[in-house]
C-alpha cells in the first residue's frame, strides 16, 4: 500500500482544522464555497482522494479500498497539530466514516452528506434490497466500462444519482469530463463494496455527528440513514427539500452555512497563525 505520498490538497484560512472529502468523480475544488465561508474561523483543508483531482491513482497490485484512502490521509493528519472536524459527501462521507472509526482520537466532529457506505447494508435482511439495487447499478456501470464505453457508464452513474434525464441535460463538455473520470468512479465502487465496516462499529463513535440528506434520496441512501440513526447516539439530522444527492455542489452556499453552523455551535474557534505544515500549500 502506498502511504508515502501525502494526497494533494488545498487549504484556506486559519484556526482549528476542518478536513473536507469530496464525492466520487469530484475533486477538492468541490469544497471551495465551504472553504471561503469558514476561512475566517477555521483552516479548511480540502483533499483530492485517490485517483481524483491531482492525487495519484492506486498503485499496481493495490486493490481500491477505504483503508487505502485512510492510509494516505494519515500522512496529512500526522502534520496537523490537533483533531479535525471532518466533512464528507457521498464517497467522501464513507471515507470520513472509515477515518473516524480508525482514528477516533483525531476527529473532533463528523458531518456526512449522504455517505454511501454500501457495505453497511449487507448485515440485516431489511437493508439487503437496497444493497441489491446499488449492486445492479454497479453491474451496469462495470459492464459498460468492460466494453470501453465510458460515456454509457457515466450516463448510468449521473442518472442514478441526479435523476433520469440528468445526463442528457448536461452540456457536451461536462459529459466528456464525467466520462473521463469513470475509471476513478468505478474504483470507488470497488472500495465501498469491499470494505468490512459493520453497523455495530458505528456505535463506537463518540463525537458529534450531523447527517445531511436531500429530497428524494434513493433506496441505498435512505437505508444507510436508517442504520446511522439506529446506532449513532449523538446524531443530528438535516433533511432538505431543495438539494438532492449532489446538494453540496448544486446548493453549495446553503450546505456551507449549515456545515459551518454545526461546527461552530457550542465551540469557540479562534483565529490563529498558519501552522508550519501549511507553508507552500496550494490555496483556494
Amino acid at each position: 500500500m502506498n502511504t508515502d505520498a501525502i494526497p494533494h490538497y488545498r487549504t484556506l484560512g486559519a484556526g482549528s482544522p476542518v478536513m473536507a472529502l469530496h464525492c466520487s468523480g469530484g475533486s477538492s475544488a468541490q469544497w471551495l464555497p465551504l472553504m471561503e465561508h469558514m476561512a475566517t474561523r477555521n483552516t479548511v483543508i480540502s483533499v483530492d482522494l485517490v485517483g481524483h483531482g491531482r492525487s495519484g491513482g492506486w498503485q499496481d497490485g493495490e486493490y481500491p479500498s477505504l483503508q487505502g484512502e485512510v492510509a494516505r490521509l494519515e500522512r496529512l493528519l500526522a502534520l496537523l497539530e490537533q483533531p479535525v472536524h471532518l466533512v464528507g459527501h457521498s464517497y467522501g462521507g464513507a471515507v470520513a466514516l472509515k477515518l473516524a472509526l480508525t482514528h477516533p482520537d483525531r476527529v473532533r466532529s463528523l458531518v456526512l452528506y449522504e455517505p454511501v457506505a454500501f457495505v453497511l447494508l449487507s448485515h440485516t435482511a431489511s437493508t439487503v434490497p437496497a444493497l441489491e439495487e446499488i449492486l445492479t447499478v454497479y453491474g451496469w456501470i462495470d459492464s459498460a466500462m468492460q466494453r470501453g464505453d465510458h460515456a454509457a457508464a457515466a450516463a448510468v452513474f449521473v442518472d442514478y444519482w441526479s435523476g433520469a434525464g440528468a445526463w442528457e441535460r448536461l452540456p457536451v463538455p461536462a459529459r466528456e469530463r464525467v466520462a473521463e473520470r469513470m475509471p476513478a468512479v468505478a474504483n470507488t465502487f470497488e472500495a465501498l463494496l469491499g470494505d468490512d465496516m459493520r453497523p455495530s462499529d458505528l456505535g463506537g463513535l463518540r463525537v458529534p455527528v450531523m447527517y445531511m440528506r436531500g429530497r428524494g434520496a434513493n433506496a441505498p441512501v435512505t437505508a444507510i440513514h436508517g442504520v446511522l440513526a439506529h446506532v449513532c447516539g449523538a446524531l443530528s439530522e438535516r433533511l432538505y427539500q431543495g438539494p438532492g444527492h449532489m446538494g453540496p455542489v448544486t446548493h453549495a452556499e446553503l450546505i456551507a452555512r449549515e456545515v459551518a453552523a454545526f461546527v461552530w455551535r457550542g465551540s469557540a474557534e479562534e483565529r490563529s497563525e498558519p501552522a508550519a505544515w501549511q507553508q507552500g500549500a496550494l490555496t483556494a
